[in-house]
């Protein structure tokens, strides 16, 4: 497994355990619906690292715990 890859599946666990969708977590996160759907449906490119941070942060977690 990829590591864009555990990173969607990380998400997608952290946002259900939390009971967000993904227009909540998309407006915690500042950044659009439509780029969460892509992200979370790997029709988008891999996200930047600054992404990656930038999700972490709205969950308030490490990068490293949504990439391992």
């Amino acid at each position: 497994m990829t590591a864009t890859q555990k990173f969607r599946r990380n998400l997608a666990r952290e946002m259900k355990s939390r009971d967000l969708t993904q227009r909540e977590f998309a407006r915690m996160a500042k950044v659009t619906y439509p780029y969460v759907n892509r992200i979370l449906t790997g029709k988008s490119f891999r996200p930047s690292l600054d992404m990656v941070e930038q999700f972490a942060k709205a969950l308030g977690m490490q990068v490293a715990d949504l990439i391992a």
